[in-house]
């Protein structure tokens, strides 16, 4: 009875993450991407999605961050349901790709290219990636929206060189119509 309880659980999760309305996606990104003319891959990667994962299920049983009441764990007081949801969403993002267009006069690079540019020598990729597309190029999560989409969990990365970059995982709150960054689960740079 857990089994298929469970298994209609992740079907309804999985039915709510293709309902989630790919133009609010669109609409969110727009709101905290303010960039034009941005370069950006079609999806997240593999790698990115891992320390999603771990990052987010860390600091959730992280003991410090229960007791500490500026942390995000201990402000949102997320349901279970809500922490699988996220942890389904994080999962599904490998079978998600973004289309051109999603940031206003921008360059969508698909991940099979990248892949070529940087197959050799990575100073070589960087000089080639520079001299056709530009300074750097930005991986987004699909955004994952919780309460009636006020809450909301996403991944932003910038790459701009062999050792220049930046990934940051935040939580944004929906207050007065208007998309604030309120917590960061993890933010890196080289």
């Amino acid at each position: 009875m857990k089994t298929l309880v469970a298994c209609l659980l992740l079907l309804l999760f999985i039915q709510l993450t293709h309902a989630q309305n790919d133009s609010a996606c669109q609409r969110f990104i727009r709101s905290v991407i303010r960039e034009k003319g941005v370069v950006y891959t079609d999806s997240i990667g593999t790698y990115a999605i891992k320390g999603m994962k771990t990052d987010f299920n860390e600091q959730l049983n992280s003991p410090e961050n229960k007791d500490n009441s500026s942390s995000w764990v201990r402000s949102l007081r997320l349901t279970d349901a809500e922490i699988q949801y996220v942890n389904v969403q994080i999962g599904l993002q490998t079978q998600f790709a973004w289309k051109p267009g999603l940031v206003k006069r921008s360059t969508v690079i698909y991940e099979d290219s990248l892949k070529a540019i940087f197959k050799g020598n990575i100073l070589t990729g960087w000089n080639y990636f520079h001299q056709h597309y530009g300074k750097s190029y930005h991986r987004f999560s699909k955004p994952i929206f919780l309460r009636n989409s006020s809450v909301c969990f996403f991944y932003f990365e910038n790459s701009c060189g062999g050792l220049c970059g930046r990934g940051l995982f935040n939580i944004y709150i929906k207050r007065k119509g208007v998309w604030v960054m309120a917590y960061s689960i993890s933010d890196w740079a080289s």
